[in-house]
């Protein structure tokens, strides 16, 4: 009986995969070098536990979600790359972000949108737009900004927002954000 109870035990844990794949993920990523270049980022890959930021032999894919090019935010989609990312900066606190499709927002596609001063995005860059700026040549998070994003695959949506930017060692600025994600649908509440 013993057995037979520890064996069904170890097959209910094996079963357990952490949790309904639908489930919302809350977490935070740090450490994302956003120098030379754009750095590519996977939401999905960061809830799964693994590396949130791609090579950049994934730009032609639909694996990456946003990619951060100094002040700059690229968005999947559009003008950016292959995928089918919408989003749209929101200023308000993370928290009372409830769901991503909301009455009182316009998503945009990189490339479609015309913004104060740069490139067409759905995220600006500029004076009191965007989730990153530029103060005396150092880039610095814009408090209070969240991103809503439709994820590139186009079957979930997520919300980020900039927690810090670091100087690293190597003298590179690097971010750390918070985020939410909801992989098959809107909502970000259980």
């Amino acid at each position: 009986m013993s057995r037979l109870l520890a064996f069904l035990l170890v097959l209910g844990l094996i079963g357990c995969d952490g949790g309904d794949p639908a489930a919302i993920f809350e977490g935070e990523v740090a450490g994302v070098e956003i120098g030379d270049g754009p750095t590519y980022v996977s939401l999905r890959a960061a809830a799964r536990g693994a590396t949130a930021v791609l090579p950049a032999s994934a730009a032609a894919t639909t694996q990456w979600d946003l990619a951060f090019d100094g002040a700059e935010v690229r968005l999947n989609g559009g003008s950016s790359g292959p995928g089918t990312a919408i989003g749209v900066v929101l200023a308000t606190p993370f928290t009372s972000v409830t769901d991503a499709l909301r009455e009182d927002v316009a998503y945009r596609r990189d490339g479609d949108s015309p913004c104060f001063s740069g490139p067409p995005r759905a995220v600006c860059t500029g004076p009191g737009e965007g989730l990153l700026g530029e103060t005396d040549g150092q880039i610095v998070p814009v408090l209070g900004r969240v991103l809503l994003l439709r994820l590139a695959d186009g079957r979930g949506y997520a919300k980020l927002q900039v927690e810090s930017v670091m100087e690293s060692p190597g003298g590179a600025p690097r971010l750390a954000f918070r985020f939410a994600l909801n992989p098959e649908g809107s909502s970000f509440e259980e």
